[in-house]
């Protein structure tokens, strides 16, 4: 876990176990600092961290490498460890011969009975990765969203997109990688 999520986490465990007191269960520790210090947690769930794979293309981009998802009692935190994105200049759609990406958006969707969609969290940050004929690969790391569950598990779907935006125009790439399970998220 890096020391960003190691302090969401140890700021959570803190959190509840103030508010939950009075409850007299206890559940087992959550390492944060490294394998001698352990922070109780009271009436606190485990998180749940899971490593992604994602071997993908979109259009004229292909994303390669891994997404850590850590579901918390109260966040959903989504983080690019280590996503290559490379330039596909000969793609059938989305065709490019360069790509400015400045963006990377976190979008959670609920489906409406209509059929239209409600966005119930999004999130930008700032990236930059130039691609073109003579620097077709670049990579993202070390960026962390931080999501409220209720919003994760409202969800329909999360995803996360690339943007090359520039004077009020700008092309999407989706990454395509199952950011929330399908199952029974609601159980989590």
């Amino acid at each position: 876990m890096n020391s960003i999520k190691k302090a969401i986490v140890a700021s959570l465990v803190i959190g509840l176990s103030a508010c939950s007191s009075t409850q007299n269960t206890r559940q087992p520790a959550e390492q944060v600092a490294g394998p001698s210090t352990q922070v109780e947690q009271a009436g606190a769930s485990q998180p749940d961290v899971q490593t992604l794979k994602i071997d993908t293309e979109y259009g004229s981009l292909a994303f390669n490498g891994e997404i850590e998802r850590t579901l918390t009692d109260r966040y959903a935190i989504i983080s690019l460890t280590n996503v290559n994105i490379r330039l596909l200049p000969d793609a059938e759609f989305n065709q490019v011969k360069s790509a400015n990406l400045n963006r990377i958006r976190l979008l959670a969707r609920v489906k409406l009975e209509n059929g239209k969609y409600l966005d119930t969290f999004e999130e930008t940050k700032p990236v930059e990765i130039n691609l073109d004929a003579k620097q077709l690969q670049g990579t993202i790391s070390d960026i962390e969203f931080v999501m409220p569950i209720r919003s994760y598990r409202a969800a329909s779907f999360v995803s996360l997109v690339v943007i090359d935006y520039h004077d009020d125009k700008g092309m999407m790439w989706p990454m395509r990688v199952k950011l929330k399970r399908q199952l029974t998220d609601n159980a989590t």
